[in-house]
């Protein structure tokens, strides 16, 4: 949540950001392993079963590219995936 707080404010307060669209993510990782690291975060011990299944016109892998941002708003990625994710179930974790 840090990196996109920095880049929404920086793109905010950019005279180039007008209509331009940013993506904040470079990390690549497939379903099953930000599955299985957000299950680890949380401490959840239970297998994870995927049945291969794909529908129809879904996309078969998505890579975020942080470039655009990094290019006109000098902005960059400092919180890593893992890291990101801990601190999501950690946040998450104090809801209850």
């Amino acid at each position: 949540m840090a990196d996109a707080a920095r880049l929404l404010a920086l793109a905010g307060l950019s005279s180039q950001s007008e209509y331009e669209i940013y993506n904040g993510g470079n990390e690549k990782a497939t379903t099953r392993e930000l599955l299985t690291h957000l299950a680890a975060a949380a401490g959840y011990d239970k297998k994870i079963v995927f049945t291969s299944e794909t529908l129809t016109g879904n996309p078969h892998r998505l890579t975020a590219n942080n470039t655009h941002a990094r290019r006109l708003l000098n902005w960059t990625l400092i919180v890593s995936l893992n890291s990101g994710l801990q601190r999501y179930v950690d946040w998450f974790q104090t809801l209850s």
